[in-house]
């Protein structure tokens, strides 16, 4: 748990051993264990500042590249949007769109600062109750903001606007089938 959410956080994160202990609801012993062999591995470095022991992603890291790939395959925005939205009635089609899509699907560009995501289903039946309390939820998780935009399939399939056409042409991330 640690290592994912170090590496999907990124370089810019610097975190103490106390604040990982209370996100991650972990002894702060087993913090400050986990965080000695990470950075005997190379992966994560520390340094102190006062009695505060602060964490980051080591990016000299040689490996860095493919243990976030992994990371965010098994951990990341796409599996656990696609486990809290599982069983939402009325959802039709999900999907990751914006600037982490495109840095997911490999395009240049900053960090993406938050996850916008794009819930498709019928009006009239569509529990849009579950689906914001599951982007909070996700929010939590990933520690980042995860921004909900609902359509109905009507709009989605056949609205011209350029919001749309913009989501459209850009990368998109299919999240599991529903």
């Amino acid at each position: 748990m640690l290592l994912a959410h170090l590496l999907l956080r990124g370089e810019e994160s610097l975190e103490s051993v106390s604040q990982l202990a209370v996100k991650l609801e972990l002894a702060s012993s087993t913090v400050q264990r986990d965080v000695e062999l990470l950075e005997q591995t190379g992966i994560v470095r520390s340094k102190r500042s006062g009695r505060t022991r602060v964490v980051s992603v080591d990016p000299g890291c040689p490996s860095l590249g493919e243990l976030r790939a992994l990371f965010e395959k098994v951990y990341g925005p796409p599996q656990i949007l696609s486990e809290l939205l599982a069983g939402v009635s009325g959802l039709s089609e999900a999907f990751i769109y914006g600037s982490w899509a495109a840095r997911y699907r490999g395009e240049a560009g900053p960090a993406p600062a938050d996850i916008d995501l794009l819930v498709i289903g019928e009006e009239q039946d569509l529990d849009v109750d579950r689906i914001y309390e599951a982007a909070r939820t996700a929010s939590e998780r990933l520690t980042r903001e995860v921004n909900v935009t609902i359509l109905n399939e009507d709009e989605w399939r056949n609205d011209h606007t350029g919001f749309l056409d913009t989501i459209r042409e850009r990368p998109l991330l299919r999240l599991s089938e529903f």
